[in-house]
């Protein structure tokens, strides 16, 4: 016999639901639509089962308790927000970058470290896709050396991209070229799984970070900005403020890519469309 959870028999009531939505709007600013009333309910499940908690009035009660308002928005944070990625996802960008920008990129620091920050970058397919292309271009140019920033507001995704492994099945639009060139396997046979070998590993840095935070205090000014399917979850107001603050991060010229599902038509006249998706800061603020 199957027993189900206690929290199975509980609900989100509408008000919690709002209580929650909010916090989750103001202080991350992902925008969780009435629509969104059952996700978060099921994607919620798993933080009463470890918590123990049998309801879901009890966990808003705890979430803005003095107790768990110091620690629990980062765990549910982990658990609502969206990590779907995958390796060379858009792959477009990834060829633009070799064939169109990259060598301009190589002259422009030409004995200097590129830059680049991946930011939304979940748990890192999309860094270490950076990496890949990075390092095949370095095969032509061996003086070219760069340095990648991944940023994620989801800690155990964080986690997951530090680790850099990866189970075989979600490597399949790697080539065999750069699977063999680029990655390990496990010794255990009986686990299907993969790393990214240290080379790319040790040129890659992970961190956290709020696209909602007042400022952006990243490391460098960036030639480069990718934050590919993420502004979609953002309203107006809050996508133009986040845009504001890659203005700021981005170098003269630099370049924002964003995803072919989004667009920066009339959101913001600083930036100017140059490739499919690919936009280039025009002006200073």
């Amino acid at each position: 016999m199957i027993v189900k959870p206690k929290y199975a028999h509980s609900s989100l009531s509408q008000s919690n639901f709002q209580r929650i939505s909010k916090y989750i709007l103001e202080n991350y600013g992902i925008n969780l639509t009435a629509s969104k009333h059952d996700l978060l309910e099921f994607r919620l499940q798993k933080r009463l089962q470890i918590l123990n908690i049998d309801t879901y009035e009890a966990y808003t009660r705890f979430l803005f308790s003095k107790e768990g308002i110091q620690t629990e928005p980062r765990e549910m944070i982990n658990e609502v927000s969206t990590n779907k990625t995958d390796f060379f996802r858009e792959n477009q960008h990834f060829e633009l970058l070799q064939k169109s920008i990259l060598p301009n990129l190589a002259k422009e620091f030409l004995g200097k470290t590129v830059p680049i920050w991946s930011a939304g970058c979940s748990s890192g397919e999309e860094v270490y896709s950076l990496g890949i292309t990075l390092e095949n271009f370095k095969i032509r140019y061996p003086d070219f050396n760069y340095s990648i920033l991944g940023t994620d507001i989801s800690q155990s995704m964080i986690f997951r991209a530090q680790r850099a492994i990866y189970p075989i099945e979600t490597v399949s639009p790697v080539s065999h070229t750069n699977l063999h060139r680029y990655f390990l396997k496990s010794l255990d046979t009986n686990k299907y799984l993969v790393r990214v070998k240290k080379k790319i590993r040790d040129k890659v840095h992970f961190d956290f970070l709020n696209l909602m935070d007042k400022e952006y205090r990243t490391p460098h000014i960036y030639p480069i900005i990718f934050c590919r399917n993420t502004l979609m979850y953002f309203n107006q107001e809050t996508k133009m403020d986040i845009l504001r603050k890659f203005h700021e991060r981005l170098k003269t010229n630099g370049l924002l890519f964003i995803s072919h599902t989004e667009s920066l038509i009339k959101l913001d006249q600083r930036f100017k469309l140059i490739y499919p998706s690919v936009y280039q800061k025009t002006s200073s603020i």
